[in-house]
């Protein structure tokens, strides 16, 4: 709170009343070093008059405000104390300036100082600024409450939030990190033509946005987190990166929940502190809307609501799985993160194996469809390298890999022993099965100890009388060993919770689980069971994708034993039952499940989706559709392909993108020959579409570089330069024909070819150049060129001075500021006199350009004076040579004009009886370019006039003013 005058002017006269001189030295000292940081304090006694000495000044202080007092002060200093040339007169006492000016005189006529008197209204109105608060509870003993040091408490929050962040890191330690992409969702959550870097997203951020970003399992959300507030910390903003579930189950409000991390405790941050952040740039990083518990959805939604409400400058990001229920920002960026493309996976594998290893797994991924397919998820990339590392051989399916995962990890020497002795008695699959289902049932990622405990007694009892185990373990003890040897972890704020270290491990162990009561409902064929199933699983999303794990493994042994019965059946079970719950779900399924399995059940999904789209309501429609293309089969041709070939693009892009992985199964069997069935244009889109977002590429991209189209073949190479690594991309356009190079470079950004390929671009830029004729596009031609390291400086000052004034504004800044700014470095006289002249011809904006003038040629110079000394130039479009002038005034110049206004000022006064229009047109004028001196000489400098020295400019300009009044005269 602010301190009250009234309570400093009765501790003033306190002080005074009980002669506290000492104490007022202090208070006094204090504020004066405030003032003059060169002071340094005397000792207390014998300070031979002076309280403080530095830098020429001296301070006295004293209870007694009178000259006498001063006198002493001042005959003490002076005679032990050189150099001293002001005395700083410190008092509590009332001093008017009426008795100050005597005192003043005094002194300095006495003792050839300067007085300055720091009277009981300057301590006063000193004390009253909220930093000197602390000198008020100190020397005027005073009860004062600070007020909030906001910048001491972000600085806090910055470092409270560092261990934070440290361990949210340790979830991808010691492996390397990639910069995903995110493509922006509409509000029917198609993707749109728009893509996000990390560093988009953290500019959204920093304007207070408000982002949803969404991805299915293992596709990177949280490592965007992390990265995301690794960032945003090191840039100076708070950042709170915050477990979206375990803030729901502690029941506290945001601040309250993030004051009680004892990081932030051990630093005294507490709800009130933190509240006072808002003046700060601040952020909410929110992880894991689908992970929040069914029951405590309710309470998610209202925190969510008063977040966004109660903090209007902050930046918030939710990241979630798809998710039935979007969360509630109003005005969010829906954001889905796209999977990895070639270039990125390549980088990931370089950064962590080295070239020559990543190399070996990077051929080995790019020849199995199966794993190219699955590597463009980061958390299967990672656990596949990690397999690679150990020399296993790498599994085919998600399951697949996430089983060898967990072995690699079950198989480590620090592991091993501790699994297969007591308390887990190498059980541990099975209480991490039974934890994973426990979690998934309640629709959460955590369970709380007590529930954990009951969970893992009750698997034990089952072991036991499956005879697995001899005895019961304590339940304690068991979970400790899989927090310790495996792949649980244990949070003990707000309360203690166990989690798996990925969502990923739990559902793995909920699949392995499902698939075995899923294969004995098929075997079985109990109608009562599979009633039972769809309603507990099948018709829950918290069990999707162990559902969509299990239907992969189908589709893959599937083909592995050309259609096994039982493998069918259960694919065909789990589709049917999936229909019954969501058509779009159903036939995501079956396509994970395969071809074999869709011959069993393809005909009831296509009624089923026919009828639905035959529906008059679009909503209904609309769901049909993106089932079909979900599903991957040709079967909905006939519905797919008008849509897909629509002369309307924007029907055609809707349509590719309502799904967000587009098969091209779709198209049929023989998808090839369908597409060179449709026009140039269609394909080409299509082309760049697919390949752009990482789609189809292995099948796609070959057969769209052989197109006989050549507008196809460059729509292809530009999506695949986007996309793929340097070696690559040179690979690519180095095995291109000349025609087709040619289009393809003309249509990259320069800075993406790779040094192999720039040779011949800057021929294909050359030939260009030569075949153009108009100057503005040979001028960004000649802007490729500089920039694949060609010299052109020469040629584009030839472009330059052959532009006429209109072609000059057509230029815009953004390729002529480049350009002069290329000539400048080598020829910045010419840059400045090319400039000048489009600034008085009006072709360029004075106010933009004015800075890179500093030189004009003598003859322009010489033409704009005489003009504005001979014309009234007000209506005309030579006024602006005043601001190019004034940029490169001189001495000479600055005296010419100046002697000019004198003489009409002469001249109208003396026929005062004339109207003297010209004059008055050309004096105002010249005024206005001595005026203008005068700024540019303020900016530069009192003395920036080159050679100006006979007086210096700010005189003259004192002497325009004092010789415009005509009493001067």
């Amino acid at each position: 709170m602010a301190v009250l005058r009234s309570d400093i002017e009765k501790a003033l006269d306190e002080m005074i009343s009980n002669e506290e001189g000492m104490r007022f030295q202090g208070l006094a000292v204090v504020l004066a070093k405030q003032l003059w940081p060169d002071l340094i304090a005397s000792e207390r006694k014998k300070d031979l008059g002076a309280d403080a000495v530095g830098g020429g000044k001296a301070l006295a202080c004293s209870l007694t405000a009178t000259l006498k007092k001063i006198k002493e002060d001042v005959t003490g200093i002076k005679a032990h104390f050189s150099g001293v040339e002001k005395l700083i007169f410190a008092t509590p006492k009332k001093v008017t300036n009426a008795a100050m000016e005597p005192w003043k005189n005094e002194i300095r006529k006495d003792f050839g100082f300067e007085l300055v008197v720091m009277s009981r209204e300057e301590i006063i109105t000193a004390l009253m600024e909220p930093k000197n608060a602390p000198l008020c509870r100190t020397h005027l003993h005073l009860l004062v409450v600070s007020e909030p040091r906001v910048e001491e408490f972000a600085c806090n929050a910055r470092e409270a939030t560092e261990p934070v962040l440290k361990a949210w890191s340790a979830r991808v330690a010691a492996k390397p990190t990639i910069d995903l992409r995110a493509v922006k969702l509409d509000s029917s959550g198609a993707e749109a033509n728009e893509v996000f870097q990390l560093g988009d997203i953290r500019e959204a951020l920093g304007k207070s946005g408000r982002i949803v970003l969404e991805a299915p399992a293992g596709r990177g959300k949280t490592t965007t987190l992390v990265q995301l507030a690794g960032q945003l910390n090191s840039a100076g903003s708070v950042v709170f990166l915050i477990d979206f579930p375990i803030w729901i189950q502690s029941g506290k409000d945001v601040l309250s929940f993030i004051a009680g991390i004892p990081a932030f405790q051990a630093l005294g941050l507490g709800a009130e502190r933190l509240a006072h952040l808002r003046k700060t740039e601040h952020s909410f990083l929110l992880n894991g809307w689908n992970e929040i518990a069914e029951s405590d959805s309710s309470r998610a939604a209202l925190a969510l609501r008063e977040l966004d409400e109660n903090f209007p400058t902050a930046g918030i990001v939710v990241a979630t799985r798809t998710h039935h229920i979007v969360p509630p920002l109003p005005g969010a960026l829906r954001l889905r993160l796209l999977l990895l493309n070639r270039s990125e996976r390549a980088r990931y594998l370089e950064q962590r194996l080295g070239n020559e290893k990543a190399n070996e797994l990077r051929t080995q991924i790019d020849n199995d469809p199966v794993l190219d397919e699955l590597t463009r998820t980061p958390l299967i990339l990672s656990e596949v390298t990690a397999i690679f590392e150990q020399g296993a051989p790498i599994p085919h399916t998600k399951m697949g890999v996430l089983a060898a995962a967990i072995q690699l990890h079950e198989q480590a020497k620090e592991h091993s022993t501790a699994l297969a002795i007591a308390p887990l008695d190498g059980r541990a699959s099975d209480y991490l099965a039974a934890l994973a289902e426990a979690m998934t049932r309640q629709g959460a990622v955590t369970v709380q100890e007590e529930s954990a405990r009951a969970t893992v007694s009750s698997m034990g009892v089952r072991l036991r009388d499956y005879g697995q185990v001899a005895q019961i373990r304590e339940p304690a003890a068991v979970l400790a060993a899989l927090c310790g040897h495996h792949l649980l972890e244990r949070s003990e704020y707000p309360i203690l919770l166990f989690r798996f270290t990925h969502q990923q491990f739990q559902e793995f162990y909920v699949a392995t689980l499902l698939k075995k009561r899923l294969m004995a409902l098929a075997e079985k064929g109990d109608a009562k069971g599979v009633l039972e199933f769809t309603k507990l699983y099948v018709n829950e999303p918290a069990w999707e994708e162990p559902l969509r794990m299990i239907a992969e493994e189908i589709g893959i042994d599937g083909k592995a034993s050309a259609g096994s019965e039982s493998v069918l059946k259960m694919g065909a079970l789990l589709v049917r039952m999936a229909l019954k719950c969501d058509p779009v779900y159903a036939a995501d399924l079956a396509n994970f499940c395969g071809p074999f399995v869709w011959k069993q059940v393809g005909g009831e999904v296509s009624d089923h989706l026919r009828s639905m789209y035959a529906d008059p309501d679009h909503d209904h429609k609309e769901r049909a559709l993106v089932a079909m293309l979900a599903s991957g089969s040709p079967d909905f041709g006939d519905i797919l392909l008008p849509l897909l070939t629509s002369t309307d693009q924007h029907e055609r892009l809707r349509s590719n993108r309502l799904w967000h992985d587009f098969h091209l199964s779709s198209l049929g069997s023989n998808w090839q020959q369908t597409f060179q069935g449709w026009k140039e244009e269609i394909r080409a889109g299509f082309v760049w579409d697919l390949l752009h977002f990482g789609k189809a590429v292995r099948e796609l991209a070959p057969f769209a570089l052989s197109d006989s189209s050549m507008r196809v073949k460059v729509a292809a190479v530009t999506a695949l330069s986007w996309i793929s690594s340097r070696e690559d991309r040179a690979q690519l356009l180095g095995k291109l024909d000349d025609d087709t190079f040619k289009m393809a470079v003309l249509e990259l950004p320069v800075e993406t070819i790779p040094a192999p390929s720039r040779g011949r671009a800057l021929a294909v830029y050359r030939n260009l150049y030569s075949e153009t004729s108009d100057p503005v596009g040979r001028l960004r031609i000649l802007l490729q060129r500089a920039e694949l390291g060609d010299s052109v400086i020469q040629e584009m000052k030839d472009e330059l001075t052959k532009c006429v004034p209109d072609r000059v504004k057509e230029l815009g800044d953004f390729l002529l500021k480049p350009l002069l700014d290329m000539i400048r470095r080598t020829g910045p006289e010419w840059v400045s006199h090319w400039v000048a002249a489009g600034i008085v011809e009006g072709t360029l904006w004075s106010d933009q350009w004015i800075n890179l003038v500093t030189a004009i040629p003598d003859e322009l110079k010489e033409r704009l004076l005489h003009r504005l000394e001979t014309e009234d130039l007000q209506h005309s479009r030579q006024s602006s040579g005043k601001s190019v002038l004034a940029a490169c005034g001189d001495t000479a110049m600055v005296q010419r004009v100046f002697t000019k206004i004198c003489d009409l000022e002469r001249i109208m006064l003396s026929a005062p009886d004339q109207r003297h229009e010209l004059e008055y047109g050309i004096k105002r004028q010249l005024e206005e370019l001595f005026r203008l001196f005068s700024v540019q000489c303020w900016l530069s400098g009192p003395r920036a006039i080159s050679g100006f020295c006979e007086r210096p400019f700010h005189k003259l300009c004192q002497l325009r003013l004092r010789y415009s009044r005509p009493m001067a005269l």
